[in-house]
């Protein structure tokens, strides 16, 4: 699932939803989602919200 969300410089960034097992197994790619893209990973675990992972900027 994947929701927008602005920065303060009109750039939309998305919000993504992911299980614990498949964060694990694309973590790599959920880095580069993150870090180039400035996006967010939310991480969840039996349905329910348990982390997340955003741009330490």
């Amino acid at each position: 699932m994947h929701n927008d969300q602005y920065d303060g410089n009109g750039a939309i960034n998305m919000i993504s939803e992911t299980s614990a097992v498949s964060f694990r197994q694309n973590l790599g790619e959920m880095l580069n989602q993150v870090q180039y893209r400035h996006d967010s990973v939310i991480i969840k675990k039996d349905g329910k919200p348990v982390a997340a992972l955003i741009d330490a900027r």
